[in-house]
């Protein structure tokens, strides 16, 4: 086989996991979205058609979409003990995606009707899903059927209500439908995955979990987005969400944080996860102090998001392309400039701050970023290391 040969051969590995080219894609889309809209909302540099309404579709169907898409079908494949979506129906899945990107950078009313490509790619995704997670063994697993289906009609709210007046609905309330899904998700997942990343982590510690706390850290939650999405606010809401919060709270308590804050791969997990937590305090403070609930919004996106991804995409990247889960330096490095960034982020909530601020947490998010893909990309699109399929 030549050289030339060898080289196809191994990029066609990207191919053989979801996980491979959704975490890559994800972490350039950060980097070029965040730079384009820093630029743009700084005005550093006129950029033509970018609006808010762009950052946060972007940020939650563009970026957290890539992630879902990544993590659930590794996860599902795993699951149900089943081939995964590999070749041909990944590339198409992909290529949906990347579509998706571009069509949101021409201007409102230019082929609008080309945004709704974005919802066929949830909708392969809902598709793609269904063939692992429908038998009556996964019925603990059903849960993500019916999120990713919530995922798919929020944006197609979202595009009716931003793109198309739709009444009935308005695109923040179609955002927040969307966002509460991204939180719902995170949730979730974490009951599947927090108490094997921990045990491995902390040489077979178990987690505490309380029956009445697990509960409630799911419950609370989803009334915030059913009075969110009804529009209801008031003392009541108020109370949900700061509730929705203290569960979460003590639920993250229970992942032995007293030993896991100085684990190099934890650490970042419980940052990502408290912020999301003190974004449901605040959105149900804002309330008292008078503040717009979009003030809360970067708490689950710049905060819970962002860092919690950030660690699970590192993590899978090891993990799963046969590798140690052992934390290199430079992914470390990439942990602290994401937390610096997001932390800069996060102080504009509560003070105003000038464009030296926003260009600092942008380069802090890029750099962690960029870390990513210099240190896993070869892994990415390479064969295990254990010479296992996937």
């Amino acid at each position: 086989m030549t050289e030339k040969q060898n080289s196809s051969s191994q990029f066609s590995m990207i191919w053989a996991g979801a996980f491979r080219p959704f975490f890559l894609l994800a972490a350039f889309w950060v980097i070029i979205a965040l730079t384009l809209w820093v630029l743009f909302f700084t005005q550093l540099m006129p950029i033509g058609n970018l609006s808010s309404t762009w950052h946060g579709h972007e940020m939650v169907y563009g970026y957290f979409g890539a992630v879902l898409c990544g993590f659930l079908l590794t996860a599902a494949k795993n699951w149900a003990s089943k081939p995964p979506v590999s070749g041909l129906r990944l590339q198409a899945l992909v290529g949906l995606w990347i579509f998706s990107r571009v069509v949101f950078f021409f201007p409102p009313g230019f082929l609008d009707w080309l945004k709704f490509v974005d919802v066929i790619t949830y909708a392969a995704l809902f598709y793609y899903l269904s063939g692992y997670l429908t038998s009556k063994e996964q019925k603990k697993n059903w849960i993500f059927l019916f999120l990713v289906a919530l995922f798919v009609l929020s944006d197609i709210l979202f595009i009716l209500s931003a793109y198309y007046q739709f009444i009935w609905v308005s695109y923040q309330t179609a955002y927040w439908v969307g966002l509460h899904i991204a939180n719902l998700m995170i949730i979730v997942m974490s009951d599947r995955t927090m108490p094997l990343f921990i045990e491995r982590a902390l040489n077979g510690e178990k987690i505490k979990k309380w029956d009445v706390v697990e509960k409630g850290s799911l419950f609370f939650p989803i009334l915030v987005f059913i009075l969110h999405f009804f529009n209801i606010r008031g003392p009541i809401f108020s109370l949900i969400a700061i509730l929705a919060g203290v569960f979460n709270f003590i639920r993250l308590c229970g992942w032995r944080i007293e030993r896991g804050l100085f684990s190099r791969l934890l650490w970042i997990i419980y940052a990502g996860y408290f912020a999301m937590v003190s974004g449901y305090v605040w959105l149900g403070l804002v309330y008292y102090f008078d503040r717009p609930d979009l003030s809360a919004v970067h708490f689950f996106t710049a905060g819970g998001i962002l860092l919690l991804t950030y660690a699970i995409m590192s993590r899978i990247a090891l993990g799963h392309t046969g590798r140690p889960i052992q934390i290199s330096n430079a992914i470390l490095f990439g942990y602290v400039a994401l937390a610096i960034g997001v932390g800069l982020r996060l102080l504009a909530v509560f003070v105003p701050v000038g464009p030296a601020i926003w260009v600092m947490s942008l380069i802090g998010v890029s750099l962690s970023q960029i870390l990513y893909i210099k240190e896993y990309f070869m892994y990415l699109i390479s064969p295990r290391a254990d010479g296992k399929p996937g």
